[in-house]
């Protein structure tokens, strides 16, 4: 019996030591996806805190000596307990730099609220506008992360920046005892870092995401359904059936309003164009010279050229004669 019970106590102590491992490798993952501007880090395990971040002027407050587990524990030993950063490590840069802040924490305070104070270089200080952001904490025990935004205060101080900086880890109306513990601090400039690595951190701040069905209709029967996410998710859309004749496509449909969605395919006739008759490329005539077009004479010898000529001459000569001899054969 004795051990089945500590086989047991140990393969929980292991899950949640994994479990732990796990979750600190996704918030190291998160913080190189999401760089942040400035932080203030207890997760390492520092052997003196206050010295290692120059805590001063500590009102009705406690600091766990070291870090060793990861975060640090201020208690409350009355109300509204305070302390600021050391000069040297104020925040480093301007209000816009470090208009959202993102606080892993852990408390059972009923008070649940924190505030922020700081002194700006255009003249504004603690208590004058512009200076003093607050937020609530989750009072359930269990670790959470809080996106405050401190755009609204010294975020709109693009060009001044925090030169010193209190933090009330736990608001006025804390009472002694009361403790809470703070991993890290970080500062963004901008909200979608600052919420993107919070949900990493806390999955209880992932926003809610809702699934809807889409079916795909080819003329009045579904031929594929499937679901999408108002998150975005890529889905698989099928092709259009072919249908002879016809080109297909799907109507035009939009996933931003969300709901469930049937999608028709539309279908056209395809347009078939007669065939033109062959056409004999047409080739320009060869040019001839005028030499060529004439006709050509056949030379004519001295000989032949003169005969010709005295031809009906000769003719004429010959004919007494001829009519004489016909004569004396009679």
């Amino acid at each position: 019996m004795k051990k089945t019970l500590c086989f047991l106590l140990s393969a929980m102590l292991l899950m949640c030591f994994g479990t732990a491992l796990a979750a600190y490798a996704r918030e190291q993952d998160a913080a190189e996806q999401y760089p942040c501007t400035f932080a203030y880090d207890f997760t390492e395990q520092i052997s003196d805190v206050k010295a290692h971040f120059g805590l001063n002027e500590l009102m009705m407050v406690e600091v766990s000596p070291a870090a060793t587990d990861g975060y640090v524990t201020f208690t409350a030993t009355g109300d509204d307990p305070y302390f600021k950063f050391g000069d040297a490590h104020a925040p480093k840069g301007t209000g816009t730099d470090l208009a959202w802040v993102v606080i892993k924490y852990r408390t059972t305070a009923k008070i649940g609220k924190g505030e922020f104070f700081t002194n700006r270089s255009g003249g504004a200080h603690w208590g004058d506008a512009g200076t003093h952001i607050d937020w609530s904490y989750k009072p359930d025990g269990e670790w959470h992360a809080v996106v405050i935004d401190c755009s609204s205060a010294w975020g709109k101080a693009a060009n001044e920046t925090l030169y010193a900086f209190r933090f009330d880890p736990l608001a006025s109306g804390a009472k002694a005892g009361d403790s809470i513990d703070v991993a890290f601090i970080r500062f963004y400039a901008n909200e979608s870092d600052a919420r993107a690595f919070a949900a990493e951190v806390d999955p209880t701040l992932k926003p809610k995401v809702t699934t809807y069905k889409i079916d795909f209709v080819v003329e009045g029967k579904v031929i594929y359904s499937t679901t999408y996410t108002d998150d975005g998710a890529p889905f698989f859309e099928p092709g259009v059936p072919q249908l002879p004749g016809k080109s297909g496509a799907w109507e035009p449909y939009s996933l931003d309003k969300g709901g469930d969605l049937v999608v028709h395919a539309i279908y056209t006739d395809n347009q078939t164009e007669p065939a033109l008759p062959e056409i004999e490329p047409i080739t320009q005539p060869e040019q001839t010279t005028q030499a060529e077009t004439q006709p050509t004479e056949q030379p004519k010898s001295g000989c032949s050229g003169a005969l010709l000529s005295v031809l009906p001459l000769a003719l004429l000569c010959a004919l007494p004669c001829l009519r004489t001899r016909k004569e004396d054969a009679v």
